[in-house]
């Protein structure tokens, strides 16, 4: 069984939230105004679950209707076409909000990037992971003692970093800038991670760059390592610290996470709150 806690709350500085969280076969959306956030926590005793947080692009028309495509389309492929793989749904998703821009001029498209994983239960009963991504979304993964990234951001800093070094001084005009969003030009944007085998002591953080960015990583680490799956409140407890620790650090962004673990057995139930 998996569990899970996701939140979205809207940048301090922005008049829309422009993430949008696929979780549990539905789209957590909420959080219009500036300072005030949604949340969700629950289980899912399904053999596989897909989660994915979304972010609009930042200086694209409106990021936030390209993140609300991508969402509802991976909700509607994982409910009707069970039969594709993770790789074609996740090209689906693409094709389809790529599809809603066709026709626009290039200053008129939304784009998104996103990050998430897919969990499963292998027919001999193992569970399994496999991450994936576009842009500067990240999963992070913990399992005690290890914690980092399992995403490298497909951005103009890292192209910079594998041509000069990994310790070049990244100039301020390309930091932010994405290569890879759906609702473009790009054919295939997502990426995916290797499968692997999870159990209990796994914790899996898909983020936005507004929550991983604004948090120094050992404190998101200390926080991760306060969650445990047999305890499905403390995810929620874990998530909401290091959204507000990423506000509190001066984050302008939106703040989105989806945080998910997996347990042998629990009671299944959910709970959403929107402030």
């Amino acid at each position: 069984m998996f569990v899970f806690a996701a939140r979205s709350q809207c940048g301090a500085r922005h008049v829309r939230n422009d993430d949008r969280i696929f979780v549990m076969d539905d789209v957590l959306v909420g959080a219009e105004e500036p300072g005030s956030y949604v949340e969700r926590q629950g289980t899912c005793d399904s053999d596989r679950m897909i989660v994915c947080t979304f972010d609009g692009v930042g200086g694209s028309v409106r990021g936030d209707l390209a993140a609300l495509s991508a969402a509802e389309s991976l909700k509607t492929t994982v409910r009707e076409r069970s039969d594709l793989s993770l790789a074609e749904t996740l090209q689906t998703c693409s094709d389809e909000v790529a599809e809603g821009q066709e026709g626009m001029a290039h200053n008129e498209r939304a784009y998104t990037v996103g990050a998430g994983c897919r969990f499963k239960i292998d027919d001999d009963g193992t569970p399994l992971a496999t991450p994936f991504h576009m842009g500067d979304c990240r999963v992070y993964h913990y399992r005690a003692p290890g914690f980092g990234s399992l995403t490298r951001d497909h951005s103009l800093a890292n192209r910079y970093r594998d041509e000069l070094g990994p310790d070049v001084e990244i100039p301020p005009k390309i930091a932010h800038v994405v290569t890879s969003y759906a609702g473009g030009d790009i054919p295939s944007p997502f990426e995916l991670g290797e499968t692997f085998q999870i159990s209990e002591a796994d914790l899996f953080l898909c983020a936005s760059d507004g929550l991983w960015e604004h948090i120094d990583q050992d404190l998101l680490e200390g926080f991760l390592s306060l969650a445990d799956p047999r305890d499905k409140a403390s995810l929620g407890v874990a998530l909401r610290s290091i959204c507000r620790a990423a506000l509190e650090s001066g984050s302008p962004d939106d703040i989105s996470g989806v945080l998910v673990g997996y347990v042998q057995d629990v009671a299944a139930d959910e709970d959403c709150d929107e402030r």
